[in-house]
C-alpha cells in the first residue's frame, strides 16, 4: 500500500476545501501537486501514481472539483498540475 509521499521528511497535504484561509508556502525544493480531491480524476492519479512509483518527493493540495466557486484563489485551470519549485505550472497529465 502507497502513502502520499512517503519518502519526503514532511510533505505538505492540503485539502483547499477546507483550508481556505490563505495562500499556501510553496516550496522553493519540491514540486506542488494539484490534484482532484475526491480521487475521481484518473488524471491526477496518474500523476500521483507515477510522482510515488518514481520516489519524487512533493507536497499536495487537493482541489475541489464539483462546482464554481469552489477553487482557492491561488489556483486556476484544471488539475492535474503541478507547480515546479521553480514557480513554473505544468497542467498535462501525459507530459508530467
Amino acid at each position: 500500500c502507497l502513502s502520499p509521499s512517503y519518502n519526503a521528511p514532511h510533505p505538505v497535504v492540503i485539502d483547499s476545501a477546507l483550508e481556505t484561509s490563505s495562500v499556501p508556502d510553496f516550496s522553493s525544493e519540491r514540486p506542488t501537486l494539484f490534484r482532484e480531491r475526491h480521487g475521481w480524476c484518473p488524471y491526477s492519479e496518474r500523476v500521483w501514481l507515477a510522482l510515488e512509483v518514481k520516489q519524487i518527493p512533493y507536497d499536495t493540495i487537493k482541489i475541489d472539483n464539483t462546482g464554481p466557486g469552489r477553487k482557492p484563489s491561488y489556483f486556476s485551470g484544471q488539475t492535474p498540475q503541478i507547480r515546479w519549485p521553480d514557480g513554473s505550472i505544468q497542467g498535462e497529465s501525459m507530459d508530467l
